[in-house]
């Protein structure tokens, strides 16, 4: 999507278009082109925004809220992982005792049924925390559409879900969907006791094959939660954005004294949403979206 000036954005035919659906007949009058946009008509249509802006403001929150959850989800699951990882390389050290090998299998076993539960409870009726196209149906319903905003494409594009099968670009499945490798942790381990028979044989390295899946793992996971603080930053500057210019229509309506002409609305409403939010202008063009789904969200629950 291209940038847009704030001008473009915050700009008559805004003004406009908020006029028709103010349910306001001073205002609906003026925006079919029957009376001039002023005094009344021109404060129900700032309210009608302000409305409308409070209403993208509460999606906004829900997108921030579902990536938090997910966030903390995959942050979990990759600390688990790590955890994985030290046992696998304390085992790959070889010559292990039986009691050492007892401790190692049950320690992995308690940690890979951690790291299941965490993804069976992910999932809540219709809700999975971990479901990029759930996270993209949230933000899609606060009017950042990932098919209209490049970057948030590319962020959603690298989230994947941890037990997803991965299949490479000749089509084989490398990963089955079941991502923590205890069946060849297991087969590892046993290979890898010390055999009092043969104290001379070496008992290391036998983990190579365990090693390598929790590494694609970890990479996964970590992909997933680098993509996702990415993605709650560019939700939250719309956030910080949409909360000024909402702020900044309800409070110029407050202060009008009839005589203003959109012109002159206008560019006080600019220079608020400039002097409160200089940092997020490169959200501007998403405003337009955001408008749009909180007046869905206000017709729905009308």
């Amino acid at each position: 999507m291209a940038i847009k000036s704030l001008e473009s954005v915050i700009s008559r035919d805004l003004i406009t278009k908020l006029a028709r659906v103010s349910g306001d007949s001073s205002a609906t009058a003026a925006a079919s082109g029957k009376a001039k946009m002023q005094g009344q008509a021109l404060y129900a249509s700032l309210r009608s925004g302000a409305k409308h802006l409070a209403a993208g403001v509460q999606l906004l929150n829900s997108g921030i809220s579902f990536v938090n959850v997910s966030l903390d989800l995959n942050e979990k699951l990759l600390s688990i992982v790590e955890d994985l990882k030290q046992i696998v390389d304390k085992a790959n050290k070889g010559n292990i005792s039986g009691t050492s090998a007892r401790k190692y299998k049950s320690d992995f076993e308690a940690l890979a049924d951690k790291f299941d539960g965490i993804i069976a409870g992910s999932k809540q009726s219709e809700f999975n925390a971990l479901d990029v196209s759930t996270l993209e149906d949230s933000l899609v319903r606060a009017g950042l559409d990932d098919k209209k905003i490049s970057e948030l494409a590319t962020m959603l594009r690298r989230i994947t879900q941890p037990n997803d099968a991965v299949v490479d670009a000749q089509e084989n499945v490398t990963a089955d969907g079941n991502p923590i490798p205890s069946l060849d942790f297991e087969r590892s381990l046993k290979a890898a006791i010390y055999d009092e028979d043969d104290p001379t044989d070496d008992k290391s390295g036998f983990f190579g094959r365990a090693k390598a899946k929790l590494k694609e793992v970890e990479l996964r996971l970590q992909t997933n939660v680098k993509a996702l603080n990415q993605t709650r930053d560019l939700v939250k500057d719309n956030l910080d954005l949409v909360r000024a210019t909402g702020i900044a229509f309800f409070e110029v309506s407050n202060e009008m004294t009839g005589s203003e002409s959109v012109d002159q609305i206008l560019d006080t409403i600019r220079s608020r949403v400039r002097g409160s939010a200089p940092q997020v202008m490169g959200q501007v063009h998403n405003l337009d979206g955001v408008i749009v789904a909180g007046l869905a969200s206000l017709n729905a629950q009308s």
